[in-house]
């Protein structure tokens, strides 16, 4: 090897250069690695157990819609005096056992680096019952959620976009409360003030305006959604101002229904207007209700779904049932329901 002061070689030129080629392909390979692992790959929490997928499993609502899960978490502390003790609670959302993370429907996607959270599946079809003379509350799996006021839900964070009390100095100071714990660094902080809250901020703005005409709706009422007004909006940019749709026109909710026992109705006029007869493309369209779109969809989870509530069983009654009473209703309803709701069974309804 030549001295220091002595020129370069031509050989060790031409080395030189290959070395510094190797380093800079090396830097462009790691860096498009992290950038991939970072901001491209979506990573979500895997459960083994069926029931667990359906009240926890992301269908991909959180890539489109969903804030970030430090946020989901003050929030019910920054509006304490709006939703009292029982935070989400407050809309009808349930928790499995008191001190859960999430309520059930609530799911995290790690989406661009950032964990996040929005609805799923099981946000409208997990219901509950109490029985006389009892306190305890009975989750059922795959009924209508009897409990939730989803428009009030929606409501709630319309009002965030135009709410002065909304600020970053807030939002962070409820993700380093003691009852949320985020713990947010000094780094975390500035991320959370320049980028995280701007962010929110017009995405509840922009959800106002495109939401204005709710204001012009009946209230759907717990255990009842408009199933596609808002959607049409959101998602499909329909106007909705008074001179394009009707205030009859607008007052589309209707009841939850259940899930179970689904491989019967595959061939049925299914969604809430009988408006196709396919159970895998009536999951999809409902998802959309959950805030998936075409783009951010996970088509195997939601298959996964499909799947556990093919053969789901109807929960047995909870009570003495009256036999006679029971043969009168399943007359009446073998007569005047089954035609959309029953199975054929030899001729007969069941």
């Amino acid at each position: 090897m030549s001295d220091l002061n002595d020129p370069l070689t031509p050989v060790e030129i031409v080395l030189g250069r290959k070395r510094k080629i190797v380093v800079v392909i090396a830097v462009l390979v790691l860096a498009a690695i992290v950038y991939w692992l970072v901001f491209v790959n979506q990573y979500v929490v895997a459960f083994r157990n069926q029931e667990d997928h359906f009240l926890y499993g992301s269908i991909g609502s959180e890539a489109s819609t969903g804030p970030p899960y430090w946020v989901f978490k003050a929030l019910p502390v920054m509006y304490a005096d709006k939703l009292g003790p029982a935070g989400w609670g407050h809309f009808g959302m349930l928790y499995e056992k008191p001190g859960d993370d999430l309520p059930i429907g609530v799911s995290r996607r790690i989406v661009s680096g950032v964990d996040r959270v929005w609805l799923n599946c099981s946000v409208c079809h997990v219901g509950t019952y109490t029985l006389p003379n009892q306190t305890e509350r009975h989750l059922v799996y795959g009924a209508p959620s009897n409990n939730l006021r989803l428009q009030e839900f929606i409501l709630f964070f319309i009002d965030l976009g135009s709410d002065p009390g909304f600020t970053a100095d807030r939002l962070i100071a409820a993700i380093n409360s003691p009852e949320v714990g985020g713990h947010l660094n000094a780094f975390e902080r500035v991320v959370y003030r320049y980028v995280i809250f701007p962010r929110l901020q017009a995405a509840f703005a922009d959800l106002g305006k495109r939401l204005t005409f709710v204001a012009r709706q009946e209230k759907w009422g717990p255990g009842r959604v408009d199933t596609f007004n808002p959607y049409k909006s959101l998602q499909f940019n329909f106007p909705m101002g008074a001179a394009s749709i009707s205030d009859a026109a607008l007052n589309g909710s209707s009841d939850y229904p259940s899930i179970w026992q689904q491989r019967p109705r595959e061939g049925m006029n299914l969604h809430w207007d009988g408006n196709n007869n396919s159970v895998a493309e009536r999951n999809l369209s409902a998802a959309l209700g959950a805030g998936v779109t075409p783009v951010t969809v996970d088509r195997p989870s939601i298959r996964r779904i499909e799947q556990w509530m093919w053969d789901l069983p109807a929960p047995q009654f909870p009570a003495k049932v009256d036999v006679d009473a029971a043969e009168r209703g399943r007359e009446v309803f073998s007569d005047t329901c089954a035609g959309c709701h029953g199975m054929k069974t030899g001729g007969t309804y069941s």
